[in-house]
């Protein structure tokens, strides 16, 4: 499952450096206001620092610093300088070439901290925005994938079949007789056997394989790239383990027995088409005394 991380825009960057390369020329044109146009400057500077991340933002500002160091080179040599006509001669006026040095070292400084606190801040967002992901496709009382995650799997795993033939199976699996063991011992029972449950069948399939809650006591296991004789060797590995098992509550050692009907994808299958073939072959285990794993016709 994919995630999606907050990334420096390069649009933005592209706009800036046209404002940057704006104020350059408006300070070439207006050179008796080259102090006023050099403090905009860092309005653009500290803008995309906000969103551009350190590097991009101290690319933006030697940008800046080359360009405005550019033009007053131009305009001393020229004998202009901040307006004043200066004699050119082997010692110009270089004033206002170190009041741009200046400026520039702190442009630079500035970029550096703006962006510095843009990259942690943009760690910090993609952070927050992975935990919601995972909070968004994880059950909460199991710790495992929820439903809404089985399905986005169980759609990609069908998109593979269809696009690239790479065969998918499908577990349900229910656990025979929750109601009346949950009337026995409880519903917080319950849901300790459901985590104990969860956890068993994870530990018990491939990791590329997707085992998520389905709902209830059911659970979902998406078997990727599994043939048809795989897949049944997977539904009678998780019944033979949740047999085997003991599930421990306060003390009890408590058996549990569970049903799993399974479904292979055929072609033209689609996502509903495989629950369908595989809730109906959890159905006939279930018929047929519980305990058991049956193949979808």
């Amino acid at each position: 499952m994919s995630s999606t991380k907050h990334k420096p825009n390069p649009f933005g960057m592209i706009v800036l450096v046209t404002v940057v390369l704006g104020l350059t020329t408006l300070l070439r044109m207006l050179a008796n206001d080259s102090k006023l146009i050099l403090h905009l400057f860092y309005l653009p500077i500290a803008c995309g620092g906000l969103f551009l991340g350190r590097t991009r933002t101290i690319i933006l500002a030697v940008i800046a610093a080359c360009s405005v160091v550019l033009v007053q080179t131009e305009s001393l040599w020229l004998g202009t300088s901040s307006g004043s006509v200066v004699y050119v001669g082997v010692y110009p006026n270089f004033h206002a070439l170190l009041h741009t040095g200046i400026w520039s070292l702190t442009l630079l400084l500035t970029a550096t901290i703006i962006g510095t606190l843009s990259d942690e801040w943009l760690r910090t967002l993609n952070r927050l925005q992975e935990s919601h992901r995972v909070d968004t496709m994880r059950d909460s009382l199991t710790k495992i994938a929820n439903r809404r995650a089985f399905e986005m799997e169980l759609v990609s795993r069908v998109a593979d079949w269809e696009q690239q033939g790479i065969p998918v199976g499908l577990l349900l699996v229910d656990v025979d007789h929750f109601k009346r063991f949950n009337d026995t011992y409880g519903h917080q029972a319950g849901d300790a056997i459901l985590q104990q449950v969860a956890e068993t069948l994870k530990s018990s399939m491939r990791d590329i394989d997707i085992v998520a809650r389905y709902g209830g006591e059911e659970f979902a296991i998406v078997l990727t790239s599994t043939s048809v004789e795989k897949a049944k060797l997977a539904g009678e590995r998780v019944r033979s383990v949740i047999e085997q098992r003991r599930f421990n509550y306060e003390g009890l050692n408590l058996r549990l027995t569970v049903s799993v009907g399974m479904s292979h994808s055929l072609p033209k299958d689609t996502m509903s088409t495989l629950i369908e073939r595989a809730d109906a072959a959890l159905y006939q285990a279930k018929h047929d005394g519980r305990d058991q794993v049956r193949l979808a016709a």
